[in-house]
């Protein structure tokens, strides 16, 4: 987590935080002491007004009893975020399990991420981003966590990003025929790999002509992965689609 850390740290000390955040995490769990950690960051209260700042300037939200985050959990958001900070120079609004959002919370999240409040800060965590609505990962800064072992992972799934945007059509049939040797685990790491590296260079401009590539790049990847974890579809065709569609918004 030290690397998100720094990266928090940095943006406060240069005065350039966004108003969301994205954490991209690589299992479920996460400590309390980082979320502590973190909000202590981006609240950016005096050391002795932490834990009032913790108890009225920060809400966090949590999957309910029935495992989703509903549309009255994401309204809880509306009156806080109507209140100035007393005890810190932000308020902060963390998302635990993001993915769990379910399309009316999503969307009335969506309204509040749009034009959020100057002093309100979002922190969404969740570790299956191709859950996530793309509108909501559109206007985030996506956060995920570089260390010896993801480093190389991402490394190589760069370069064949690179290689599918930059073949011609006969090279990405046979790009395609090549991945689809390899079982389907392995192809479906592959793409859950793809999507953190792409979530990874969205910012918050959703406007910008790049992001929108970008977006485009993660639905048909997201698109695939759900077709491959869910159905016993021809390996092939199915990535000769995903490339065919990944080369019109390269």
């Amino acid at each position: 987590m030290k690397t998100i850390y720094n990266f928090i740290k940095n943006a406060v000390e240069n005065e350039r935080l966004a108003h969301s955040y994205l954490m991209l995490q690589t299992k479920p769990e996460i400590s309390s002491r980082f979320i502590n950690d973190i909000s202590q960051l981006l609240l950016d209260a005096q050391k002795e007004m932490i834990n009032k700042a913790f108890i009225a300037e920060r809400l966090i939200i949590n999957p309910n009893e029935k495992g989703v985050i509903e549309k009255k959990e994401i309204e809880k958001i509306l009156g806080f975020a109507k209140l100035k900070p007393i005890f810190s120079a932000k308020r902060l609004v963390i998302i635990q399990s993001a993915h769990l959002l379910t399309l009316p919370a999503a969307n009335n999240l969506l309204k509040i991420i749009e034009e959020p409040p100057v002093h309100l800060i979002f922190f969404l965590l969740s570790h299956r981003i191709e859950l996530l609505p793309l509108t909501i990962l559109s206007r985030c800064v996506v956060l995920r966590e570089i260390n010896q072992k993801t480093a190389p992972a991402l490394e190589k799934t760069a370069i064949f990003h690179k290689k599918v945007l930059g073949s011609n059509l006969n090279e990405l049939f046979i790009l395609a025929e090549d991945l689809s040797k390899k079982n389907k685990e392995t192809i479906i790491e592959l793409l859950s790999d793809w999507l953190g590296l792409l979530g990874s260079s969205l910012k918050d401009n959703g406007a910008n002509k790049r992001c929108k590539k970008t977006i485009f790049q993660i639905y048909y990847i997201k698109q695939t992965k759900t077709i491959l974890e869910t159905t016993h579809a021809n390996l092939k065709l199915v990535l000769e689609r995903l490339f065919l569609k990944l080369g019109k918004h390269g």
